[in-house]
């Protein structure tokens, strides 16, 4: 059997961008590190599709101890196929014509077999049903004619009771269908794909809105390398369509962009970009500065989204809160929510509390509070909160501040980062929740390692607010 040279992750890169192929499979010191958020996308794909193969007890599990058990793997597979060894398979190991892909779930319905592969998301996409169709040419070349390809996703509307339902949680998609209407495109893709790789040089393909769609390319700064700082490219205020015809007619430097055209947005990034340095719309500023007082409470916060609900009436990705760190004047306080049966209440009268005071509440991106509230029925709570809050991410969503290199990133990671110039990879909390999700799943004892940087990164997110307001204040009051 021949080493493949494609497996699904790798074709579906090469359906992104076959230059993002090649330099993947010659260049790959090439790649940028990857992000705690795709890294922790990735690991909940993973668990969620471990769980999965409990709607199918009973099975084998093919799953390769490392790349040089691929042979064997594909070849206990097909034995298992031909003996009926097993009526179900995890991660059944096909390969055909240097294609090569592990299958989430196989199972034996009478007298044929049907493929199921798991998606941690709420909905089908059209990179899922590629995957799926790609999966489906593999195996069907292999020898096996399927009966149906299903796609298992995440039911949104699946409220967790006593007992975790895992019938009621996934749903079962039939894309037998639209799999097979893509089997000469998937072919004709496979030729494209294997044709590149051959290639002494990677190929010439200019960069596009290709780059983050569906996925952020983990090559961008190699290929953007030639982008200038203040190109058009990084100001979001233009459609990404717009920018990008600007850039490929060598029209993206902010200087030559005609601002009587734009709105005021617009014109406010381009300034940014053309001098270089942060624009301040002091009067904009003014008024969402003016309910700050010395009565206002700064809150920092931290939530969590887990894909399987663990508590009793959530839904899956429903925000929970996990900690929350308050400060009135100089005094600090922790609150912990470790989640059980009683955070969700002891987190809203919390919040009640601090808005019984009527004093201003300040937060650096009250998004996920909103939705928590919205999502917990709290719509009373919810109308007393925005009449209260002072979120200061709404300064770049309102157009009193831009800087050209924050290049759409407003996260307190990358203001920081920018506007500070301090590089704090544990503002970035990304790969914290994922672990907090992981620990309350498997219910683990010992969570004082978690509580110890959840701590960390309230402190360090704190701080930031309050140096953000300094900054906002005398950006805003300063002659």
């Amino acid at each position: 059997m021949e080493k493949h040279i494609l497996s699904k992750s790798t074709f579906i890169r090469g359906v992104q961008c076959l230059k993002s192929l090649y330099l993947n499979k010659k260049r790959p010191f090439l790649r940028d590190r990857l992000s705690d958020e795709q890294r922790a996308i990735f690991k909940r794909g993973t668990d969620v599709g471990i769980l999965a193969q409990q709607l199918f007890p009973g099975g084998i599990d093919m799953k390769p101890n490392s790349p040089s058990q691929y042979k064997k793997k594909v070849a206990e597979t097909a034995e298992i196929i031909r003996t009926n060894a097993f009526k179900t398979i995890y991660e059944a190991a096909f390969q055909y014509d240097q294609l090569l892909i592990l299958l989430d779930i196989l199972v034996k319905d009478g007298d044929g077999w049907y493929a199921c592969e798991v998606k941690s998301s709420l909905s089908v996409s059209e990179t899922f049903l590629n995957d799926a169709a790609f999966q489906y040419y593999v195996i069907k070349h292999s020898g096996i004619d399927l009966k149906d390809f299903y796609l298992i996703t995440m039911n949104p509307d699946y409220q967790r009771q006593d007992k975790l339902d895992l019938q009621q949680l996934f749903i079962r998609h039939n894309v037998s269908n639209e799999v097979k209407k893509r089997q000469q495109w998937i072919e004709q893709q496979v030729i494209a794909e294997k044709e590149t790789l051959l290639l002494a040089h990677s190929p010439k393909i200019d960069i596009g809105p290709h780059c983050n769609h569906p996925y952020p390319c983990d090559f961008q700064k190699h290929c953007w390398k030639k982008v200038a700082d203040n190109s058009l490219l990084y100001l979001d205020a233009f459609p990404e369509a717009e920018r990008f015809k600007a850039y490929f007619t060598g029209q993206d430097s902010p200087e030559q962009i005609d601002q009587q055209s734009c709105n005021e947005k617009q014109r406010m990034q381009l300034q940014a970009a053309i001098t270089k340095e942060v624009y301040v719309n002091r009067q904009i500023l003014e008024k969402l500065l003016k309910p700050v007082s010395d009565k206002a409470v700064s809150m920092s916060l931290l939530f969590v989204r887990p894909a399987v609900p663990f508590l009793q009436n959530t839904r899956p990705y429903q925000h929970l809160p996990l900690a929350a760190l308050t400060k009135v004047q100089n005094n600090e306080e922790i609150h912990l929510f470790s989640p059980d049966e009683s955070s969700i209440a002891r987190f809203i009268s919390l919040i009640n509390s601090l808005l019984e005071t009527k004093a201003p509440l300040i937060i650096y991106d009250a998004f996920p509070l909103i939705r928590f509230l919205d999502e917990s029925g709290e719509q009373t709570l919810l109308n007393h909160l925005q009449a209260q809050l002072i979120d200061l991410k709404s300064v770049f969503e309102n157009n009193a501040v831009f800087h050209y290199r924050l290049k759409g990133d407003y996260s307190i990671h990358q203001v920081s980062k920018v506007l500070f110039n301090q590089y704090i990879r544990e503002l970035n909390p990304a790969l914290l929740t994922m672990e907090w999700q992981k620990a309350l799943f498997n219910k683990s004892e010992n969570l004082e390692p978690l509580l110890e940087s959840t701590r960390n990164y309230l402190t360090l997110s704190n701080a930031f607010m309050s140096n953000f307001l300094s900054y906002l204040q005398h950006a805003a009051y300063s002659d």
